[in-house]
């Protein structure tokens, strides 16, 4: 079903020490009713509830923003926005999500070093 929930883009790499933020669209002529939308949204990293002192959460009826500050490795997840919605409680999370890569360089080496740390956990769980 249509959640009228979109991302700015599904792919970001930051610089390990930068702020970044995240963003979460509605769309309004999607079917979710309108006033569950801003009150009940909450974000994911890596399918867990976000809780961080480095981590804002904004929002202005139709974008929902997610600023990180401060940014570490740790930080490199994906992110996914949702709702709650209020009249059944259910959880609504919108897909892909976001894959934030934070890194000492992001010209073009992003990707690598995504795949780098890929290759790494996969020998480290052996």
């Amino acid at each position: 079903s249509d959640l009228g929930l979109t991302y700015t883009s599904t792919n970001i790499c930051s610089l390990k020490g930068s702020t970044v933020s995240i963003s979460c669209t509605y769309r309004p002529e999607s079917t979710t009713n309108d006033n569950t939308w801003d009150k009940n949204v909450f974000w994911y990293k890596d399918d867990h509830d976000l809780k961080s002192s480095r981590v804002e959460n904004h929002s202005d009826g139709k974008k929902y923003t997610l600023t990180i500050k401060n940014l570490g490795e740790s930080d490199s997840a994906v992110y996914k926005c949702g709702f709650t919605q209020s009249h059944n409680n259910s959880q609504n999370i919108a897909e892909p999500g976001v894959t934030l890569t934070v890194t000492g360089n992001c010209q073009g080496g992003g990707l690598l070093v995504a795949l780098k740390v890929m290759c790494i956990n996969m020998l480290l769980s052996r």
